[in-house]
């Protein structure tokens, strides 16, 4: 340092706005029905077929994927323990489309982008993205397969009564984020 002017002045002026002191409780007990946040989940995919939506205007790839070792996560001593070996979770066949009934589906995001999700899929399964057929061989293909994914939180939406999709105040765990798994 090389003079007065290096140092930080601490004064009782916060530069933000401070709240009165809460106490929540005691949390350890709490439990949740999803998955927790995470990061390269190696999966095993259990199944693969072919899933329409209800409005026949979309076609994505429906998953079953069983998780091979588990997720880390904090006991109440601060170790790491594995959960979840053996869960099985479903991505969202809308985050692996392949087909769109641009007539029906209108956005700008129908028009390609909704197929990034299946070319991020493919490239970490080691798969051709150039030539991509999607049909009972190439399904088939899928089962026992290994790959990495992350486990997201995201809110749950409903319908309303005017068709609105809106927050329903829960929350659901989604399925992305595809890597290469090293298979054995």
């Amino acid at each position: 340092m090389s003079d007065s002017q290096d140092y930080i002045e601490v004064t009782d002026v916060v530069p933000f706005q401070t709240d009165e002191e809460v106490v929540v409780g005691d949390l350890s007990k709490l439990s949740s029905d999803i998955l927790p946040v995470a990061q390269n989940v190696l999966g095993e995919i259990r199944k693969a077929s072919r899933e329409v939506s209800k409005d026949g205007a979309t076609k994505g790839l429906k998953l079953e994927l069983r998780i091979v070792d588990g997720i880390p996560t904090i006991d109440s001593q601060g170790n790491v323990q594995y959960k979840y070996r053996g869960k099985v979770v479903f991505p969202r066949s809308s985050d692996l489309l392949y087909d769109v009934n641009t007539a029906i589906r209108t956005k700008d995001y129908y028009k390609g982008p909704h197929l990034l999700g299946l070319k991020f899929f493919l490239q970490a399964l080691s798969l051709d993205v150039k030539d991509v057929r999607i049909n009972d061989e190439f399904l088939t293909g899928l089962v026992g397969r290994k790959v990495l994914f992350s486990v997201k939180h995201v809110p749950n939406q409903t319908q309303d009564e005017t068709g609105a999709w809106v927050d329903d105040g829960t929350m659901k765990e989604r399925v992305y984020g595809w890597k290469k798994a090293n298979e054995d």
